[in-house]
């Protein structure tokens, strides 16, 4: 009894273009694959070489021409699949002829497959074809990629992962590196961020290759549609989530490649201890990252100009450093012993009552004694400044750059228990 034929899916696709690959000089391989019958190739009396002048073609259609620019990635496609499968070397002296780990070799790999699988699904209209699929003899399996390699996250975990990040920054140059595989699948991005956010605690490196992952998955699931991103904040977390509507209201199948992306960014978001979930409904993808943040370190600014505060507080916003001020310095001492802040930035010349004399006041007081007081002041006076009890001086014009150091170095020594 013959085999039912049934809508193939870009999955079954994937995995037998995958198949065919591997065996690219196997006649009796290629004469069972279903691939013969997708490409009308049954009748031929030449079936296998017309199907191997197919994924031939197909691969030559990434070589760039000449005097095309900004064509990296389809003349890394192209090496790849015709140093790997149509001359046949080993993934190691495909990555050392392309300077590169094993290991990224096979995520390129999978990627290059991908995108060779779209042109010929496009070009021949796989999407509306039945085949009976009645695969050949399995084939000897490649080194097994389902799981991270430790080895190399190793170094990840020994990464200093209390980092304070603007994430705007880090998911805006991760958007801006991944652009050229949106454009290729013709995936509208669309980004939700509010217009404060908190930093958040991680490591630049690892933040970046867990978003990478993730679009990576989900650039491949809007394939022609939109792929929403809204970024806000939950109980004192920041959270990102992933929101896909594929056209005609068809959930993708997971494919290997995808099952192995979304299982390093698990893993990448396990180690910067971040939560990642992954909830899947019917006719969309989603997924919701939740981000510890830096814990925020309130800062006094005591300063006569209302105009320098508004500066500082533009100066630190999106940092974890909240900026309250005060500009009458008769109410300095009972505004610190309200609000008990972190960090004081204390003005000298202002009218009244001047800097120093409430420096002093805030030393001999019980509850802000302790208090780490920065002298922010035209007066080239850093030396008068400590003496009289000052943890640091800023010296005026005050910039971002410099307020910024003085106040990280503060903070670490508040968190190293040193003040």
């Amino acid at each position: 009894m013959g085999q039912k034929e049934a809508m193939i899916t870009r999955e079954q696709f994937l995995n037998l273009l995958r198949s065919a690959l591997k065996h690219f000089y196997d006649p009796y391989y290629l004469s069972q694959s279903p691939l013969i019958h997708l490409f009308d190739l049954q009748d031929q009396p030449d079936a296998i070489p017309a199907l191997q002048r197919i994924l031939q073609n197909a691969i030559d259609h990434f070589e760039p021409k000449a005097g095309v620019t900004s064509a990296h990635q389809n003349q890394l496609v192209y090496d790849l699949l015709t140093y790997r499968y149509i001359q046949q070397f080993s993934q190691k002296e495909v990555a050392d002829q392309l300077g590169m780990s094993v290991r990224h070799l096979r995520r390129e790999q999978n990627n290059a497959i991908y995108l060779l699988a779209a042109e010929l699904w496009e070009e021949y209209h796989l999407g509306e074809k039945a085949v009976a699929l009645v695969p050949p003899e399995a084939a000897p399996a490649e080194e097994n990629t389902d799981q991270p390699d430790e080895e190399e996250l190793a170094f990840l975990k020994n990464l200093k992962l209390d980092q304070p990040l603007d994430l705007r920054t880090v998911l805006s140059t991760t958007i801006e590196l991944i652009s050229p595989l949106a454009d290729r699948y013709a995936v509208r991005l669309h980004i939700v961020i509010p217009e404060r956010l908190p930093c958040v605690t991680s490591h630049l490196l690892i933040l970046r290759q867990l978003f990478i992952h993730l679009l990576n998955v989900f650039i491949y699931r809007a394939a022609g549609s939109d792929l929403e991103i809204r970024v806000g904040t939950v109980l004192g977390k920041v959270t990102i989530q992933f929101f896909v509507q594929p056209q005609n209201n068809v959930p993708l199948p997971q494919d290997d490649s995808e099952i192995q992306n979304l299982k390093m960014a698990l893993r990448l978001a396990e180690i910067c201890n971040a939560q990642l979930e992954l909830p899947a409904g019917r006719g969309h993808l989603s997924a919701a990252l939740s981000l510890p943040t830096c814990p925020q370190i309130q800062v006094l600014v005591i300063d006569d100009n209302p105009d320098n505060i508004r500066l500082m507080q533009q100066f630190t916003f999106e940092t974890r450093y909240q900026l309250s001020g005060v500009s009458d310095p008769r109410e300095a001492l009972s505004s610190a012993l309200q609000h008990s802040p972190h960090l004081i930035l204390l003005d000298v010349m202002m009218p009244e009552i001047d800097g120093w004399e409430l420096l002093g006041k805030f030393r001999h007081h019980p509850q802000t004694g302790q208090i780490p007081i920065i002298v922010c002041t035209i007066l080239s006076q850093k030396e008068l400044a400590l003496s009289l009890g000052a943890s640091g001086f800023i010296h005026k014009p005050v910039t971002r750059q410099n307020l910024l150091l003085e106040l990280d170095r503060q903070a670490e020594l508040l968190e190293q228990g040193s003040l």
